[in-house]
């Protein structure tokens, strides 16, 4: 692992795993009741095809995607397609309470998420905005974890260097990939690990999870915190009205001899 002179001044947390448990089997559920068919077929038909990866990439708009289950025979909105694919995130309260913690103390906390566009434009009914400065998902990047690519454009979007930043994630290959680019990270799924992971380079040095009262003030006194200058300059924070969260695209080209793994 990477080491630094000081605790990290950019946390970035992976969404489902971490922030959130994720139960794919949920979302599965309410599309196939919603278009009338089994959830293996929803499974064939969106996941196991391929299509869900290559919104992950943000190669399909929100848009596209919903003309798309409209021809499979959901019937909802755009609003009900994005209740239906958030059924598979359940926040993790004592998780979100460490991110609010971390960003009490200055931290700046983002989530760093392999996700398409619907989920994005979601994000705000499946973890609180007070918990996060910015959510970083691979449709925005044009790349997954664990490739070099996710990590170093998700860098260059927050304007951090791999030294300034702490990663979590459950899965232990993208970890490893974070570690091999200079950041420091741990695996982690659960809050206890999680907190752990944190107070092991230096963070939540004024909070305990243990201490709920500690950690989250009133809902008004956590939203008078003033923005991270990095949501004022980069204004990734919400796709402006009107347009398509995958058109918002950075294009970063990777020097060296970093590839795909």
């Amino acid at each position: 692992m990477a080491n630094d002179s000081g605790p990290p001044e950019l946390v970035l947390f992976d969404l489902g795993g971490v922030l959130c448990r994720f139960e794919p089997d949920r979302r599965a559920a309410e599309l196939a009741a919603a278009i009338g068919v089994t959830e293996d077929e929803i499974h064939a038909l969106v996941f196991a095809s391929g299509f869900d990866q290559e919104c992950d990439l943000g190669i399909h708009s929100e848009t596209a995607i919903l003309e798309r289950f409209r021809r499979l025979g959901f019937p909802g909105d755009r609003d009900e397609l994005r209740r239906a694919w958030a059924k598979a995130f359940i926040p993790d309260r004592a998780v979100i309470d460490l991110a609010i913690a971390l960003r009490s103390e200055g931290v700046v906390v983002a989530t760093l998420s392999d996700n398409g566009p619907v989920l994005l434009a979601a994000i705000e009914s499946v973890v609180t905005p007070s918990a996060i400065d910015e959510h970083v998902f691979s449709c925005m990047l044009g790349a997954t974890k664990p490739e070099p690519a996710a990590f170093l454009a998700a860098l260059e979007l927050l304007d951090a260097r791999p030294q300034q930043t702490f990663f979590v994630d459950d899965n232990p290959v993208n970890v490893l990939s974070a570690r091999r680019l200079g950041i420091r990270g741990e695996q982690a799924n659960k809050a206890a690990d999680v907190e752990s992971a944190l107070r092991s380079v230096g963070l939540l040095r004024a909070h305990s999870v243990r201490q709920k009262q500690g950690l989250t003030k009133t809902r008004s006194d956590r939203n008078k915190k003033a923005p991270h200058p990095i949501s004022q300059v980069r204004g990734f924070a919400a796709p402006p009205a009107g347009l398509e969260p995958s058109t918002v695209r950075l294009t970063v080209q990777v020097k060296g001899a970093l590839g795909r793994d």
